[in-house]
């Protein structure tokens, strides 16, 4: 499937260069960019295809206090000269500790899965 990764996601990865766990966002990002795009692309009900991610925390949206008001500016990256919404995201880790958590926003925009953060737990 064809992949875009956003400046913001390149950025925000750079920015989480000391995330220890290097092995795992690799296996997650190939799950995401290869079985599970397939899936979604090819008409599984995301409900179905979100199984690919056995061991990781995936969340279809962000939480109302995320998706409402000042705190949605932070789910928001421009691609093709439209600002969106990026509230579908993988998770590693849970703390606000960037050497043992990130968070990996994507959506999937007319077949092409864009990926546009991938970083640190923002403390907001």
């Amino acid at each position: 499937p064809n992949t875009e990764i956003l400046d913001s996601a390149w950025a925000s990865a750079h920015d989480a260069a000391q995330f220890e766990q290097t092995d795992r966002v690799w296996e997650i990002l190939s799950t995401l960019a290869g079985k599970y795009t397939n899936a979604i692309t090819g008409g599984t009900p995301d409900a179905e295809a979100r199984k690919l991610f056995t061991g990781y925390e995936y969340a279809a949206n962000e939480s109302e206090t995320c998706s409402a008001g000042s705190l949605r500016k932070h789910r928001e990256f421009w691609y093709q000269g439209e600002k969106r919404y990026f509230d579908q995201h993988l998770k590693i880790g849970a703390a606000f500790d960037a050497r043992k958590t990130i968070r990996i926003h994507f959506k999937i925009i007319d077949g092409v899965l864009v990926i546009a953060y991938c970083g640190e737990h923002r403390k907001l």
